[in-house]
Formats: structure tokens, sequence, C-alpha cells
């Protein structure tokens, strides 16, 4: 084979390796700034969570109910949703009428019930302290789509012990 044709294909290899080079890195490009993260494919807006508490103070050592009480308040356009709900100390509890029976779901609960309530349990290892006696706990709630499976909303709040009186705050 002469020089000038093996130096023709060699020049028509890299050509080819480049054009394939380019296509690749065009489609990386390409399926990068698409932005997925699967809230779009939801097919749900975001909406937000908030919740709300008739008894957002509570002490254990003088109390007639047994936590705070949490009702979770989510808006968007989702029709079914539960709740996931997180401590990094207590329990959530649910409490509710009719007969006020307690069940216990520790520090990690999936509901569809209205209002869960948080309590103390007296072995919080994962709170953050000052040394002072006063600890923060952090509660997370997400909304999940019952029908997809999606975190529609998610919001954090703190808990916060002051002289064995716990007391719920907005982040």
């Amino acid at each position: 084979m002469s020089e000038n044709r093996i130096q023709k294909r060699r020049g028509d290899c890299r050509r080819k390796s480049f054009s394939s080079f380019l296509l690749f890195t065009g489609l990386i490009i390409l399926l990068l700034s698409a932005g997925c993260t699967g809230r779009e494919e939801s097919g749900y807006d975001e909406g937000s969570i908030e919740i709300s508490s008739e008894n957002p103070c509570w002490s254990p050592v003088i109390s007639s109910i047994v936590g705070i009480d949490i009702t979770p308040h989510y808006t968007g356009d989702a029709e079914e949703i539960r709740y996931h709900c997180h401590a990094s100390g207590g329990t959530f509890l649910i409490w509710n009428e009719p007969d006020y029976r307690i069940i216990n779901f520790g520090n990690d609960a999936v509901t569809r019930e209205s209002t869960l309530w948080w309590s103390y349990t007296g072995t919080e290892e994962n709170t953050t302290n000052n040394n002072s006696g006063d600890e923060k706990i952090t509660i997370s709630i997400e909304a999940i789509s019952t029908d997809s499976g999606t975190v529609l909303a998610e919001k954090e709040y703190l808990i916060e012990n002051v002289n064995s009186t716990y007391c719920l705050k907005n982040t």
C-alpha cells in the first residue's frame, strides 16, 4: 500500500473519531441540560407543606396531653398524599378521637393521619445540645404522592427544649 493511501485512511479515521466524539459530547450535554429531577415527571406542581399545632409547647412533667400535636397541611394539586415524618429525637404517636388510644411510630413515621403527636422519650441521642440542658430536635416532614411515590414538598422544623419544656419552632 502506498504511503498516500495510508495517510488518507488515517485522516479518514481521525475525522470519524472526532465526529463520533462531537456527537457523543453533544448527546451528553443535551441530557444534562434537560435537568431531569423526577419532580417534573410527576405531573404535579411541587406545592408546599406547613404544619400547625394547637399545643406548640409541652412539658412531660406537667401535662395532660402526650406531646406536641403536629398537623401537616399540603398545598398543591395532588389529591392523594401521605406524610413521611422523621425526628432526630423523640417519637411520633397517634393519639386521636374517639378512643385516644396511643400508637407509637418511633422517630420515623409514614401516615395518612391528619395529626401526629411528637413526644419526648428520654433517650434523645441525636440532638444538638449546648451543655446548658437545652437541646434542639430536628423534625422533617415530606408530602408524598400516593400514586407515584414522588416527594411533592418537604420542610424542616425544630423542637427546642428549654428547662424540660419542648417548643415547636420554624427553621
